[in-house]
C-alpha cells in the first residue's frame, strides 16, 4: 500500500511540474505573440505607397494591355497553309528553289546565331506569297521540337485596322511578345522589370517599351533554348507611315541575334522588293529568288 501511495505522490508531483511548465510555455508563447503583433504594427505604419515594391503585372494583365491574342499566330499559320496549297505553279517553283538554296540550308543547320532575308521577284500583290508558305512550314516544323521556341508573324495578314488596333510594327511586337509569354516550354518569365512607366508605355503601344519588354524576355531564356523568329511580308510595313517603326523593330531583332544567352535564328521573307528592311542585313544574308 505504501508503494502505491508513493507512486501516486510521484505522479501528482510530475503532473504539477508539467502544469507549471505548460503555464510558463504559454506565457512565453503569449509574449512572443505580443512581440510579433508589435513588429507587424510597426511595419504597417512604415509602409507607404512609395515604399511598396511592385512584383510586376501578371501574365493576364500583360496580354490584356498588349491587345494580342495568343491564338492568332496559330490561326495565321493554318490560314497560310490552306491558301498556300492553291498557289500557282510559278509560286511553287519559287518556294522549292528557295528551300534548295545553300543559304537556306546553312541557316537551318547552323548551330550559331544567324540571320537570313529572302525576297522573291514577283508581280503578285496578294496577302501571302510562295515565301509565306515557306515561312509557315519553317515555323510549324520548328514548333514540333520541344527545345525550339518558334515565333511567327505575317505582316500581310495584319494590315487592316478593323482587325488589329495596330497593323504595323508595334502590333508585330505585341504579337511576338504574347507568343513568347505563351510558349508552353518556357513558362518561367519574371515580369518584375515591368514598372508602372513601362506598363503605361505598353498600354500606349510605345515602340521603346515594346522593344524593351521583348529584349528582356528573350534575355531570360536559358542557354539551351533555341528561338526561331520568322517574319513574312515585310514590305507591307514599308509604307511612309509604317516604315520607321518597322526599321526600328527590325534593328532591335537583328541586334538580339548573337547577344542573348540562347541561340537566336532570324528569318525575314518578302514577296517583291524590300527597299528598307533588306538594307539592315549583310549582303551574304540576302537571297534573291528570280521569277520562275
Amino acid at each position: 500500500m505504501e508503494v502505491i501511495n508513493d507512486l501516486l505522490d510521484n505522479h501528482d508531483q510530475k503532473c504539477q511540474l508539467l502544469l507549471q511548465q505548460w503555464e510558463r510555455g504559454g506565457d512565453i508563447i503569449a509574449r512572443q505573440h505580443a512581440q510579433t503583433n508589435q513588429q507587424l504594427e510597426r511595419i504597417r505604419r512604415a509602409i507607404t505607397p512609395e515604399t511598396i515594391i511592385r512584383a510586376g503585372p501578371s501574365f493576364q494583365q500583360l496580354v490584356h494591355v498588349l491587345r494580342a491574342s495568343p491564338d492568332t499566330a496559330a490561326q495565321d499559320l493554318q490560314w497560310i497553309l490552306q491558301e498556300g496549297i492553291s498557289l500557282p505553279a510559278r509560286g511553287q517553283t519559287q518556294a522549292n528553289f528557295f528551300m534548295e538554296t545553300e543559304q537556306f540550308h546553312a541557316w537551318l543547320a547552323s548551330a550559331e546565331p544567324c540571320c537570313l532575308f529572302a525576297q522573291a521577284d514577283t508581280a503578285d500583290d496578294g496577302l501571302i506569297s510562295a515565301l509565306s508558305l515557306v515561312s509557315d512550314l519553317v515555323s510549324q516544323t520548328m514548333q514540333s521540337h520541344s527545345a525550339v521556341l518558334s515565333l511567327h508573324y505575317a505582316c500581310g495578314l495584319h494590315t487592316d485596322r478593323y482587325r488589329d488596333a495596330y497593323p504595323d510594327a508595334t502590333g508585330m511586337l505585341q504579337y511576338l511578345i504574347v507568343q513568347l509569354l505563351s510558349a508552353p516550354q518556357y513558362r518561367m518569365f519574371s515580369l518584375e522589370f515591368v514598372d508602372e512607366a513601362m506598363f503605361e508605355g505598353l498600354r500606349n503601344a510605345d515602340m521603346d517599351a515594346l522593344c524593351a519588354v521583348f529584349e528582356d524576355l528573350l534575355y531570360q531564356l536559358p542557354q539551351r533554348a533555341i528561338a526561331v523568329l520568322v517574319v513574312d511580308g515585310v514590305s507591307f510595313y514599308e509604307t511612309e507611315d509604317k516604315v520607321k517603326g518597322m526599321c526600328d523593330a527590325m534593328s532591335m531583332l537583328i541586334h538580339l541575334v548573337g547577344e542573348t544567352n540562347c541561340l537566336v535564328k532570324l528569318l525575314f521573307t518578302n514577296s517583291g522588293m524590300s527597299n528598307y528592311v533588306r538594307k539592315g542585313f549583310h549582303e551574304e544574308e540576302v537571297v534573291w529568288i528570280a521569277d520562275a
